[in-house]
């Protein structure tokens, strides 16, 4: 994978394969990665939960919309339950990053063959004379993860790592966080304009800014209350928020979920003073 796909260290592996899965690509087209062959045979007979966005969704707002050039972005859902992607668009073919449920991925494959006549497809990733690098990043919202940018268009698509003036979902689900503020790091390190954090809105490397600092602040108040010997019932009522951060998407639902989080991270590693 490394030559065809100039691997480094939000879309994961994961979403990779929902992307082939969802747009039943025929085999020839999946082998001319010209990365190191797979032995699927092994996954013959793994279990496979069902798939929980089957279901028809005919009334859900969805749309694709022009970034740059032939970069969209295509959105499912409204308000805090957006759910978004990448789409670059090229004459050999479209490139779609996480195209999340099934109904919306049906609809995603027509609306892309019909409104710019091209057909989805996967491939070493440059396509129709446009090339798309894929990142390895460290473990941070899952130990999967992968970002994908778009060096011709300075975009980046950073899935649930990266927030758009929203706070991170729930208690930080899979959640690793030196690796998150590495991938932070790592992403204000990119030479970008416009960040898709899979959510809500595109984001920029200053709202990644004022996230890592957010998520830095966040550890350290619940280390300090940890120390104090503060149990979680105190502990959760001290936390304070800039008036920046009140302001953020989803700050009533997440505010305490994200401290439940970051003190199920730190209480196992302190205990009081020492």
């Amino acid at each position: 994978m490394e030559k065809a796909f100039r691997m480094c260290r939000p879309f994961t592996l994961t979403t990779i394969l929902t992307a082939l899965v969802a747009f039943s690509l025929p085999p020839n087209l999946r082998a001319q990665d010209g990365g190191e062959p797979v032995d699927l045979s092994r996954y013959a007979n793994r279990q496979v939960l069902p798939d929980f966005t089957a279901a028809p969704c005919p009334d859900n707002p969805r749309g694709i919309t022009q970034i740059k050039g032939n970069l969209y972005r295509h959105t499912t859902g409204a308000g805090l339950a957006v759910h978004s992607g990448l789409v670059l668009i090229t004459k050999d073919g479209a490139l779609v990053i996480d195209p999340a449920m099934t109904c919306t991925a049906g609809w995603l494959r027509d609306e892309i063959n019909s409104r710019f006549h091209v057909k989805v497809k996967y491939v070493a990733i440059t396509l129709g004379g446009e090339t798309v690098l894929l990142h390895r990043v460290a473990a941070s919202h899952s130990n999967s993860m992968v970002m994908v940018s778009f060096p011709g268009y300075k975009a980046l698509q950073c899935t649930d790592v990266c927030e758009s003036r929203s706070m991170p979902y729930s208690d930080f689900l899979d959640f690793y966080y030196d690796g998150w503020i590495e991938t932070l790091d790592w992403v204000l390190q990119q030479d970008v304009d416009v960040i898709d954090v899979g959510h809500y809105t595109p984001a920029t490397k200053e709202d990644e800014r004022a996230l890592r600092t957010y998520m830095i602040d966040l550890h350290q108040q619940v280390l300090d209350l940890i120390r104090q010997g503060q149990s979680w019932d105190e502990l959760y009522r001290n936390v304070r928020f800039s008036d920046e951060t009140k302001k953020w998407a989803g700050y009533d639902q997440m505010r305490v979920l994200n401290i439940l989080g970051m003190y199920r991270r730190v209480s196992p590693h302190r205990r009081g003073e020492w």
